[in-house]
């Protein structure tokens, strides 16, 4: 039996924009020209031709556990954060906010392309229509190639013929389980980031960390005092 998910993570790419999200206690959605994978925003494109939405915005969220994918793609090499939200809480401030506008969301589908050279086009998503609320065409918005799936995405999008102001979601601090500081960040710079956030109201209490993806001392210590163990050993 799979592990319930209980928390969805937003990587931010600098820690500007960390103190920015605190303040305001908002989420934009964000325009998606600027993505790097190309196979998505092509499909994203073909998508607004045919269903006649010309105004799209994302939020872009995680699940699972860090890994350097992570902090190097959405989080400037370890230079930002990761904001870690709880789950239910967090959609549902998603849902009133968005009360009354189209929306679609799901977790993302990774497919191999091997997939489409021995399968129907149209038995492509029966599969995996459990995870996902849309029509086949809104599918597109949640297909990625299988190489990307170490992301763990979960996908919201919000959705308009015309062209409207930014798209925001409010949530309290109390919606934040975690905030991880990025392990390129020094330790006095983290020291100070974290100071600066308890200050602000609501976060008294929120837990602030600093990550260990690059240099973990327990980790290390274990595996040095293991192999001098072993050497006195002679093995």
């Amino acid at each position: 039996m799979s592990k319930e998910i209980t928390s969805l993570k937003r990587y931010e790419y600098s820690i500007d924009n960390l103190f920015n999200i605190c303040k305001s206690n908002k989420l934009t959605f964000k325009d998606y020209k600027h993505w790097q994978d190309k196979n998505d925003t092509i499909l994203i494109d073909n998508y607004k031709q045919k269903s006649g939405n010309k105004f799209l915005r994302f939020l872009c969220l995680n699940q699972g556990a860090e890994t350097i994918h992570h902090w190097n793609t959405f989080a400037n090499k370890g230079l930002g954060c990761c904001i870690e939200y709880d789950k239910n809480l967090l959609l549902n401030s998603i849902v009133h906010s968005l009360k009354g506008k189209k929306s679609r969301k799901g977790f993302i589908l990774y497919k191999e392309i091997t997939y489409l050279k021995y399968n129907n086009i149209d038995n492509f998503y029966k599969q995996d229509r459990k995870y996902i609320s849309n029509t086949i065409l809104d599918d597109i918005l949640f297909t990625k190639r299988y190489p990307y799936s170490i992301e763990n995405e979960y996908r919201y999008v919000y959705i308009s013929k015309n062209k409207e102001s930014e798209i925001n979601v409010l949530f309290e601090p109390k919606m934040i389980k975690r905030i991880n500081i990025g392990g390129a960040v020094s330790t006095d710079i983290f020291e100070c980031i974290k100071e600066k956030i308890k200050t602000l109201n609501g976060y008294e209490n929120v837990k602030i960390t600093h990550s260990k993806i690059y240099e973990y001392k327990s980790w290390i210590d274990k595996i040095v005092a293991n192999s001098k163990r072993l050497h006195q050993n002679g093995n």
